[in-house]
Parts: C-alpha cells; structure tokens; sequence
C-alpha cells in the first residue's frame, strides 16, 4: 500500500473496490445491452438515462442471492454476476427502474 496512516489506505481500499464494482457492471451493460428489456417499456428508447438502468433476475431471485453477499462487498457480487453471464446464465436482464418495480409488483416478488 503506498500509504502509511491506516485510515488512508482504507479509503485507497474502498477507492478501488469502487472502482472495480463500475468497471464490473459496465462490462454486464455491454453484454446484455445498453437499454431497458421489457418491449412494452413506455419509455422511449433514446430517452432513457443509462442512470435508471438495473440489473435484473429474470426469474425474481435477486434477495436470495443478495443474501448469499451480504458479507462481502458489492463488488464481489457484481463479479459473481458477470461470471455467470460470462457462462452463458440468462438469469439477468436489464431493466429501467419503471419497469422492474412494475415486474416487482406485478409478481409480488421480495424487496
């Protein structure tokens, strides 16, 4: 580390692992896509702000798999779901936030 004050490299940890955590996730925006999947999104398609774009289960098991991570870092999930992209897995999809909540809600699936 090149720093010697332990709080400092705390904060070129957390830095970094943030970092990595954007990198991961612009990489999974690359492979399946730079827009919402859902065909009836009512937002058009040139309209929509990449900062309302998530990454979703396809099949509503996003909390039980969060829960696995709850003890690591954010990044380390976002690696875990590229590697499964990577594989093949079509277990995710990308959404608007208006259409995931209205998937949510529709399929009464957990926060």
């Amino acid at each position: 580390m090149p720093y010697n004050n332990k709080e400092k490299q705390k904060e070129y940890i957390r830095a970094y692992n943030k970092q990595r955590k954007r990198r991961y996730k612009k990489e999974i925006f690359d492979i399946l896509g730079h827009k919402c999947n859902n065909p009836l999104c009512p937002i058009p398609r040139d309209l929509m702000d990449e900062r309302a774009l998530v990454i979703d289960h396809v099949k509503g098991h996003g909390r039980k798999e969060r829960m696995l991570r709850s003890n690591s870092t954010a990044y380390i999930y976002y690696k875990r779901v590229l590697d499964k992209i990577r594989n093949g897995s079509k277990e995710y999809q990308i959404l608007c936030m208006y259409c995931n909540w209205l998937k949510r809600f529709t399929n009464k699936e957990e926060n």
